[in-house]
């Protein structure tokens, strides 16, 4: 005979369903500007960070919508607080603190943007400023990618675990090619796209992953403590007649 014991309390946090909420409605929003902007102008071939540069029309739009992805990261990675990886390497920090991270670096990237032509750092007719907004940029998607792997390993949802390493392959290849592709200012039609879908891929993730956050309402925060309840067997007492 046994007896069951609740491991974990439902845990219904309207703070959680708030953040998750409206993390979720700042990505999506974010990425429908994107797409706006990238739309506005086609046929043109530009890179996504080009959209923000003050010599285009969706300049203003497009660091709008950068400044919305930040926001959707900051309130992304405080839904998720609670969640760390079981996995040595990537549970050195936990998933609020890559989010946070990548929120706060599409914000500056979003104030600070590229000049005309968004040229690659240390290139003829680069600056400080592409350097820098280059680097926030690389280092805001690099924490981002970095939460979804977090996720991959720690989230106590088996479909958002697999959602979160399938989304982590495919950004990581096509961010990776359309990066190259830049860099060497080969076919940089094709680059330019794939590094828009690249971050329609990331940005899409953080949707689901926040509203996954926000619908949920077990208090499980890891996979290693994946259920809601412990089986506690009970031992009869010979000498009493009594159960413990």
């Amino acid at each position: 005979m046994t007896t069951v014991v609740s491991a974990l309390p439902p845990d219904r946090s309207r703070a959680r369903i708030v953040l998750g909420t409206l993390a979720a409605v700042a990505a999506l929003a974010s990425l429908t500007v994107i797409w706006w902007a990238r739309m506005s102008l086609w046929p043109r071939t530009v890179y996504v960070s080009e959209l923000g540069s003050p010599a285009l029309p969706t300049a203003d739009a497009f660091n709008s919508a950068l400044l919305l992805l930040a926001v959707g990261g900051l309130l992304g990675g405080l839904s998720g607080r609670g969640l760390r990886s079981p996995l040595r390497v990537l549970g050195a920090w936990t998933v609020t603190a890559s989010l946070v991270t990548a929120g706060l670096m599409f914000a500056f990237a979003s104030r600070v943007t590229c000049t005309p032509g968004c040229p690659v750092p240390f290139t003829p007719f680069s600056t400080l400023q592409d350097l820098l907004h280059t680097a926030a940029a690389v280092i805001g998607f690099a924490a981002a990618s970095w939460a979804m792997l977090q996720v991959a390993w720690a989230d106590p949802l088996r479909g958002i675990r697999l959602y979160s390493r399938t989304t982590a392959v495919v950004v990581a290849v096509v961010a990776t090619t359309g990066g190259m592709f830049s860099i060497l200012r080969f076919r940089t039609d094709i680059g330019g796209m794939l590094e828009l879908i690249a971050t329609s891929f990331a940005v899409l993730w953080l949707a689901v992953f926040a509203a996954s956050r926000a619908a949920r309402r077990d208090g499980v925060t890891s996979p290693v403590l994946n259920a809601s309840t412990l089986t506690v067997p009970v031992v009869a007492d010979s000498g009493s007649g009594r159960t413990c």
